[in-house]
């Protein structure tokens, strides 16, 4: 699998920050990003503020370790975001879910947003946005003892710091790794946009729209209702879910999800919950006596959950490609066996990343348990490029579908139509009257179908253009779309093992995509990938 370098994220974010638009700067912290010393993750009713945190088991240790005050911070933020996601993963992320949250929800026991997710689709033809509007009220900080206003360092109890020093796992059982930092109280919605659009440029047009009517809100809290009619073009069908109320999963139109999100901040201080808790880890206290450069325990089984979950998105997208096989490119390197025989193996192997996962979780010890087996550990990418893509994906395909169409229904019209028309001639007329005296009949050209065959005689030859063209530009849009535009969105969460790939690392599978999709030697390139139906009427041409 890739390595996800701070350099690497980090050049890759700048060409994708360039693409996008200022709201994306208004987003929530990543509840699966794992900096120095702090993590964000969803509120727990049994955590009270200062209490202790163990980041394996996912629980309080129900002990305050530390000396602190609590602060109010007053006021209220709001934070809005909508990201493209092609994989559950992504989702997930974009949604702001913990790692923890990730995993256990695997298996049916997380909480609202994980449950949420869950239920959702994705897809990597057609577009799929995760959204997340939040509203946070006054949230309770623990803060250093001492003058209000001085900013402070967190201390131990000193009988904790002793046993920091002398017993490590004691302190481990009593205190955790870490402790509540702040609890955020408020309203949220998370949700999903789908639409069936799947030319690559309005899917583009779709998120900077969306991000550009939603943006005022995060300021003023009203969301750009002016240009809502034209966003029925995309025909979007949103399902999202208020979290922290007994509200079931709503579907609703565009318009419904701008109400909803309008609403949000008077239910923010009508009906409050529990959002999320910022946790610390210990080694930030000023008087810690454990190891230096401390890290999350909970960090060793995010690759793995998110392997699996590649791995399931992957296996659906497959069940999909063979279950709707007309409706994709075949037989360009890929045919409908050859993804058959993929899906049998990941199937095989999301099984194992499964139990692997399962065995995690119920581990009290997550490094040697919680790594991703060896034989499962080879990059989605890998999968990716293999699968198909949608025909009408990209210009020249929709082009092509469109001509193929024309020429079918230009052919019939040729059956139907004669070539020539029969008219009525005289053979001399009277010099004074200019009556007719005999008449015969004539067979002249018919305009009608010298019209139909000019026709037919153009859309040959686009389809001879396009056969030239077309396999230069399938691999193209195959690294496009299969990684490129997926490794630009990921790098886009700024989120933990997600596959951020660099430049480079996006080059390397050209040569891969064009040895999959070779130069074809059979008489027409179109023949190896169009339908019986299509290929007869191709050799009607000659």
């Amino acid at each position: 699998m890739p390595s996800e370098t701070t350099e690497r994220k980090g050049r890759m974010n700048t060409r994708h920050f360039i693409a996008v638009n200022l709201a994306l700067l208004l987003t929530l912290p990543d509840a699966s990003a794992q900096n120095s010393g702090d993590m964000t993750i969803d509120y727990v009713p049994s955590a009270e503020l200062g209490m202790g945190w163990n980041s394996i088991t996912g629980k309080p240790t129900h002990n305050r370790c530390i000396l602190f005050r609590k602060k109010l911070d007053p006021g209220s933020r709001r934070y809005v975001d909508f990201r493209r996601v092609t994989d559950s993963a992504m989702l997930q992320s974009a949604l702001n879910i913990s790692a923890e949250a990730k995993a256990k929800g695997v298996f049916g026991s997380a909480g609202a947003k994980a449950s949420f997710s869950q239920t959702q689709s994705t897809s990597l033809d057609t577009l799929t946005v995760a959204a997340i509007a939040t509203v946070v009220n006054e949230p309770e900080v623990a803060m250093a003892r001492g003058d209000e206003n001085a900013a402070g360092t967190i201390m131990l109890d000193d009988k904790f710091a002793k046993l920091s020093r002398s017993h490590p796992g004691h302190f481990l059982t009593q205190c955790g790794d870490s402790f509540v930092k702040e609890i955020q109280r408020g309203a949220e919605i998370v949700g999903t946009l789908n639409s069936s659009t799947t030319e690559e440029t309005m899917k583009s047009e779709a998120m900077a729209e969306i991000r550009a009517d939603f943006t005022t809100w995060a300021f003023n809290g009203r969301v750009d209702t002016s240009r809502l009619e034209k966003r029925k073009k995309y025909n979007f069908h949103v399902n999202y879910q208020q979290v922290g109320t007994n509200e079931t999963k709503l579907s609703t139109t565009y318009e419904g999800l701008v109400a909803a999100v309008e609403a949000l901040p008077e239910a923010a201080i009508k009906g409050p919950v529990g959002k999320t808790m910022r946790l610390e880890r210990y080694d930030i206290t000023g008087n810690w006596g454990g190891a230096e450069g401390a890290t999350w325990l909970q960090k060793q089984y995010l690759p793995l959950v998110n392997q699996y979950l590649r791995y399931a998105s992957l296996e659906k997208e497959i069940a999909n490609v063979v279950s709707t096989q007309d409706k994709y490119i075949l037989g360009y390197g890929t045919n409908l066996q050859s993804v058959k025989d993929m899906g049998t193996e990941l199937q095989a192997k999301t099984i194992l990343l499964k139990n692997a996962l399962q065995k995690c979780i119920n581990s009290s010890n997550s490094k040697p348990t919680c790594s991703i087996p060896k034989s499962a550990s080879l990059s989605d990418y890998d999968y990716l490029y293999r699968i198909p893509l949608r025909k009408g994906s990209f210009p020249l395909d929709a082009q092509l579908q469109s001509d193929l169409q024309a020429l079918e229904i230009a052919r019939a019209s040729e059956r139907t139509t004669s070539p020539t028309n029969t008219e009525t001639r005289c053979h001399h007329r009277e010099p004074v009257s200019r009556l007719c005296v005999g008449e015969h009949q004539v067979r002249v050209a018919n305009p009608a179908y010298d019209a139909i065959r000019a026709n037919i005689e153009r859309l040959k030859g686009n389809i001879t253009t396009a056969e030239n063209q077309y396999v230069g530009e399938l691999r193209k849009q195959t690294l496009e779309q299969r990684v490129q535009y997926i490794a630009m969105n990921r790098c886009s969460l700024q989120s933990e093992d997600l596959g951020c790939l660099t430049y480079a690392e996006i080059d390397a599978y050209k040569p891969r995509i064009d040895t999959l999709i070779p130069t074809p030697v059979l008489r027409s390139t179109l023949e190896r990938r169009l339908s019986p139906e299509e290929t007869r009427l191709i050799r009607k041409l000659d």
